[in-house]
């Protein structure tokens, strides 16, 4: 298991990649508002409108631009899944926002268990110092540990090469 640190970072980065997952189904599902007007018209044709100034800088005898209808099938049919209904999205948006929560809930349970949490920084370092004279203790121990291993080889070797001599 990683370190907490480790943990929190992971947590963090899900968070980020569900945020582009959530907004990319949004923009990618929502339906167009009602009230815009079709691409490719403008606002005075829609509404009718007589004035001829309005438009008039459009050529009607141009061919269609990229990106217009021009009858190819593969422009015409959308690829990928169909827009949900709005009651679909809707649901799928609630679903979304819960697991946002729920990530964001486990963040916050990762950072109130980093060490530190609630204490001064006096106690912090304090506490720095208790550890590092308990390292210094066990560095102690284990050099003693370690000598004594060495101790021991060194007696072990003689009673072998004295067992060889009988």
């Amino acid at each position: 298991m990683a370190d907490r640190l480790t943990q929190l970072q992971d947590a963090l980065d899900q968070l980020a990649t569900q945020f582009y997952a959530c907004i990319r189904y949004i923009h990618t599902n929502h339906s167009p508002p009602a009230e815009l007007p079709p691409t490719g018209t403008t606002g005075a044709e829609q509404a009718g409108s007589s004035d001829p100034t309005l438009g008039a800088d459009q050529n009607n005898d141009s061919p269609p631009q990229q990106g217009e209808a021009q009858g190819d099938p593969a422009e015409a049919a959308p690829s990928g899944p169909p827009i949900p209904s709005p009651e679909q999205f809707q649901r799928d948006q609630r679903e979304l926002a819960r697991d946002l929560i729920l990530k964001e809930q486990q963040i916050e349970v990762l950072i109130s268990g980093l060490p530190g949490i609630g204490t001064s920084e006096l106690e912090q370092q304090e506490r720095i110092k208790g550890l590092i004279e308990q390292l210094k203790d066990a560095e102690g121990e284990r050099q003693k540990a370690m000598f004594e291993k060495e101790r021991l080889l060194e007696k072990l070797d003689a009673v072998i090469m004295r067992v060889r001599r009988v």
